[in-house]
């Protein structure tokens, strides 16, 4: 039967799926509470969202009694509950993974630069698409030019899987990705004296690779609702693939560890993620500009609301530069007037 000292599990999409899973609250409190009995273990949930919205999102959890011993948020800084002072950061253990992630940046940077440039020079049919820190497009004029380009940008990224190439068309990418899971949860370990062997890590997303890739715990897991890259980590690792997604799968992951019943076949219905599709680096790209189109009309409505209350005011002459603030109301009103007249 396996040792469970630390369980590391992400939330979207692995304690939070999208159905109704309230039956499952008190299933998994149980194994927690078995986890912390049994051995002395601890359970760290490990998110991209910052710690307000973990709050709000894990609120059903914690009114069932669920409390994680730490908390990883916006994929790498760790928190501890306490009770008089609510999630309290661990200062020296996030200063150390700061650093840490600084420097992966610097190196990530450099790689990006040196691929792009390198495709730059060496491929006259290249023409650069975007261009942004730790990412790029190209788009090439032959699926052959294509082939050698992504050939080319694997062998220099290979060892560093923050990075990933996506194709779409004639158009290569390289993008980012979160990377840091892993790490905190290693920083967790080290300071609890915690063997890798004894760790279970378990998530469904590509920034949860990291924690997922046999580097950081000596048993994995993934839901139903995994992305194939995910699953093809685990499968390699030796771990778990749920049939079930979600919290169901965690609690199935959990018990499949304990009794040892480890399922690491791919199902019948994965497909082989080499040839992933540029849509999806386009679709990060469109949530990001809705972002920030969404900022944009919200600022321009408050600006328009404190126009017009300055421009109440100032119409009964109550603050300094009254003439001021109304010429723009002013004009606009002589130029209705003459498109009117007009």
């Amino acid at each position: 039967m396996a040792v469970i000292k630390l369980l590391a599990t992400d939330l979207d999409g692995t304690l939070i799926g999208k159905g109704a899973e309230f039956h499952l609250y008190e299933p998994l409190c149980r194994q927690i509470s078995e986890i912390r009995q049994r051995h002395g273990g601890v359970w760290a949930i490990c998110t991209s969202r910052r710690l307000g919205s973990f709050h709000h999102v894990f609120s059903p959890m914690r009114a069932m009694g669920l409390t994680p011993d730490f908390v990883i948020a916006r994929h790498a800084y760790i928190f501890r509950p306490t009770r008089r002072f609510g999630y309290v950061p661990r200062v020296f253990w996030n200063i150390r993974i700061a650093f840490i992630q600084w420097r992966l940046a610097r190196h990530a940077n450099r790689l990006v630069r040196l691929c792009r440039n390198g495709l730059l020079d060496m491929m006259p049919d290249a023409y650069p698409v975007r261009k942004k820190p730790f990412r790029f497009a190209l788009r090439f004029s032959s699926e052959e030019s294509l082939r050698t380009a992504t050939r080319f940008v694997q062998k220099h990224i290979r060892d560093f899987p923050a990075l990933k190439t996506v194709r779409f068309n004639n158009t290569l990418a390289l993008i980012d990705i979160p990377f840091t899971k892993g790490l905190a949860v290693a920083e967790i370990a080290r300071h609890l004296d915690i063997l890798k062997d004894d760790i279970l890590t378990v998530g469904n997303g590509l920034n949860d690779i990291s924690m997922l890739d046999g580097a950081v715990s000596g048993m994995t897991g993934c839901p139903q609702n995994s992305a194939p890259e995910v699953m093809k980590h685990v499968s390699e690792s030796g771990g778990h693939i749920a049939e079930a997604p979600a919290l169901a799968g965690v609690l199935d992951i959990i018990r499949a560890h304990q009794t040892d019943h480890v399922r690491s076949a791919l199902p019948d219905t994965w497909q082989d993620p080499t040839h992933e599709q540029y849509g999806k680096f386009r679709t990060l790209r469109s949530q990001r500009e809705t972002h920030r189109t969404l900022l944009f009309r919200y600022v321009m409505l408050w600006g328009a609301l404190l126009y017009i209350v300055l421009l109440v005011f100032a119409h009964y002459n109550l603050l300094p530069f009254s003439g001021v603030i109304k010429m723009p109301f002013n004009l606009l009103l002589r130029l209705i007037a003459r498109w009117t007249a007009g």
